[in-house]
């Protein structure tokens, strides 16, 4: 066999191997760069974002159907581009170490398909989320970004609780409810207050702000039940259109307001160097030898191999 037919029998072999860790790695591009790691295309199969590779860019990414992305405890996200959820998304926080989903112009949106989805002790800053499937959503701080309601509900039976949810500058709305039967309760709902140029307003007034905590334009069931609403609303907290949907046990605190937590995301991880390998002990020795000259009565140094060699044919 020539040594032309054989590289190219080692280049198609390496050809094979590198197609194959694509697929394994579910052909998403996950670009290693000095601050952000980049993930970009359709998740097909089961990974998982750690803590430890990130913070992470997002671009266009679609978690497909019957797919699983796992996001772990401390990890940071940009949302850069749409985050959409077909199958399922695990991004389960802890008090020590929360998610941080940090505003970059997109969205998350979870689809009708998406039914197991959970989304804990997480940072949603700036990030408006669409919630179309059953998802449960609770200990978290959710804040959209300008002009957008920061959650939309629009279809089946999502359970929102135990979070706290405020309102965006130029979004008439902190909660939009137009279809499904959501469970909405234990949250902290904040009133984006907004009185333009007036520098003295009258208390309890907001004229540009959040209209509604809640409003609801349809709905097929679900409840709306003990959740708090703070600052001043410019309609009512709660506003039902049409739809069948109960509402009890809900407080207003008009003059009031909460802080809403300045996100502080872990700084970047830096790339794990390897543990350089360190000399023997002690160290060896820095000056070179001096060479020893022969004397007359030295014992001659053994031959090499070539000058024996070269004796033997002398003789």
């Amino acid at each position: 066999m020539g040594n032309l037919t054989k590289k190219l029998l080692i280049n198609a072999s390496l050809i094979i191997i590198l197609v194959s860790v694509l697929a394994l790695t579910n052909a998403i591009p996950i670009n290693k760069a000095q601050t952000y790691n980049e993930v970009n295309g359709i998740i097909s199969s089961n990974i998982t974002l750690t803590k430890l590779n990130g913070p992470y860019l997002i671009q266009q990414v679609i978690v497909s159907s019957g797919a699983t992305l796992t996001i772990e405890a401390g990890a940071s996200l940009n949302i850069e581009g749409n985050l959409q959820v077909s199958g399922t998304l695990i991004a389960k926080g802890n008090i020590n170490e929360k998610i941080y989903f940090n505003y970059g112009g997109g969205s998350i949106r979870f689809e009708s398909s998406s039914i197991t989805s959970q989304v804990e002790n997480t940072m949603m800053n700036g990030v408006p989320v669409y919630v179309g499937g059953s998802t449960t959503i609770k200990n978290s701080y959710l804040r959209g970004t300008q002009a957008q309601t920061t959650l939309i509900i629009d279809g089946s039976s999502p359970t929102i609780s135990a979070n706290t949810i405020k309102g965006t500058l130029d979004a008439s709305t902190v909660v939009l409810i137009t279809e499904g039967s959501p469970t909405i309760s234990d949250n902290n709902i904040i009133a984006f207050v907004d009185n333009g140029l007036y520098t003295n307003p009258p208390a309890g007034m907001n004229r540009f702000g959040s209209a509604n905590g809640i409003h609801v334009t349809d709905a097929n069931g679900g409840q709306i039940t003990n959740n708090k609403f703070y600052g001043p609303f410019r309609d009512d907290a709660i506003q039902v259109d049409s739809g069948a949907i109960s509402v009890s046990g809900n407080s207003e605190y008009p003059t009031e307001t909460i802080a809403f937590p300045t996100p502080t995301p872990p700084p970047p991880t830096p790339t794990p160097v390897p543990t350089p390998t360190l000399p023997p002990y002690p160290p060896p020795s820095t000056t070179s030898p001096k060479p020893t000259q022969e004397t007359p009565n030295s014992p001659q140094k053994p031959k090499t191999l070539l000058q024996w060699k070269k004796t033997c044919t002398d003789q």
